[in-house]
């Protein structure tokens, strides 16, 4: 079996895969949220000024990248469902 398929299926094919998948997306939503406000704390020292814009950007590069990678785990599965039998209808 391929890596691509091995890593669908610990991801969306086998027993507790549920609880893999949305711990998954929930820390790859936490890091893209965070990213832009703690580099905005970092280069500028301060939130004072826009902060509110940080958060939103973050809101949109954190859903924006759950998106791309639910996207790219789907296409990882693409043909890991095993072709029928041959005589079974």
């Amino acid at each position: 079996m391929s890596l691509r398929f091995r890593i669908y299926r610990f991801l969306r094919k086998s027993r507790g895969s549920l609880t893999r998948y949305m711990l998954v997306n929930a820390i790859v939503f936490a890091f893209f949220y965070a990213l832009p406000i703690v580099m905005s704390i970092f280069l500028e020292h301060d939130m004072t000024r826009r902060g509110g814009m940080q958060a939103w950007y973050g809101f949109l590069l954190a859903f924006s990248s759950i998106l791309t990678l639910n996207t790219i785990i789907e296409l990882m599965g693409t043909g890991y469902e095993k072709e029928p039998r041959r005589g079974s209808n």
